[in-house]
């Protein structure tokens, strides 16, 4: 029992300096992690300080140089730019249509000034031959009249003298001279009056030509009329259409103007309202990590 009871208390005493060479090894090591977690933790608060410290420079960096970027200043005078160009275009456009306007007015007037030229000539010719064929017609009629008169008066003063010669024969010859006479005086009747049918067939042809030749140029002259009044009305639709696309070139122009200035305006505000949200985030960041 004795033996039990020493080897008992060996025991317990081998469990209590192993259990105090457990714990005192136990206390080293959690000490050991202990200064090594610290120092981790040291090192990775001071990293995260620098990297914080960095941020925040960073930060205060980019706010700068958004503020020194002057974004709404640069937008503002490129968009005035974009507007001066663009206006300086619409400008030019609106005075090249002014000037295609005034050249197609001033062309107008001299195709009007033209046809109207060209219509008088041609006027004044055909009326130059209407009045020539008149004139010949009227011609014709009296040398027409004058022949007849004077194959009248041939033909009855020849008539007269065969008459008085034959008479005078008569006195002196027989019935044989007479009838001789007589037949003489028919032939050259049937003579005269076979030119004179002739002469008067001839007459009647050009006196029928020349009155086709004036109705030809009287149609002309109608003609002329209705070409210079198709002319007129042409030109009546072409001044219309020009006038009806210049007030729509000048209102499309002047809506373009509009739209311009106001949309100059609006990408100004656009641009103000983002730098200025852009700065305020930058702001609220900078607040918040510090």
């Amino acid at each position: 029992m004795e033996e039990l009871a020493q080897r008992i208390t060996d025991v317990m005493t081998e469990i209590k300096v192993a259990a105090s060479q457990a714990q005192s090894d136990l206390s080293q090591n959690v000490s050991s992690q202990t200064t090594s977690t610290q120092a981790a933790l040291q090192r990775h608060s001071e990293a995260l300080q620098r990297a914080l410290e960095a941020l925040v420079t960073a930060v205060a960096s980019g706010h700068q140089r958004v503020a020194d970027l002057g974004l709404t200043t640069s937008v503002a005078n490129f968009v005035r730019q974009w507007e001066e160009g663009a206006s300086a275009r619409v400008r030019s456009l609106q005075a090249a249509h002014a000037a295609y306007c005034g050249r197609a007015a001033a062309a107008d007037s001299r195709c009007s000034a033209a046809a109207t030229a060209v219509r008088d000539q041609r006027r004044q010719r055909a009326a130059a031959r209407v009045a020539r064929v008149r004139d010949t017609i009227a011609k014709i009629e009296e040398e027409k009249t004058l022949m007849e008169d004077r194959l009248s008066k041939r033909l009855n003063d020849w008539v007269e003298t065969e008459t008085r010669l034959l008479e005078e024969r008569l006195a002196r010859h027989a019935a044989a001279e007479r009838q001789a006479l007589d037949d003489r005086l028919k032939k050259k009747m049937e003579e005269v009056e076979e030119e004179r049918k002739l002469l008067e067939e001839r007459i009647t042809e050009h006196i029928q030509q020349q009155k086709l030749q004036l109705e030809a140029d009287e149609e002309e002259m109608k003609q002329i009329d209705a070409d210079l009044e198709m002319s007129e009305e042409v030109k009546e639709e072409r001044v219309k259409n020009m006038n009806k696309y210049g007030k729509e070139f000048e209102e499309g122009t002047s809506s373009v103007s509009v739209e311009m200035e106001v949309f100059s305006k609006n990408v100004v505000e656009v641009v103000d309202h983002i730098n200025n949200e852009l700065m305020q985030v930058l702001h609220q960041a900078k607040e918040l990590i510090e």
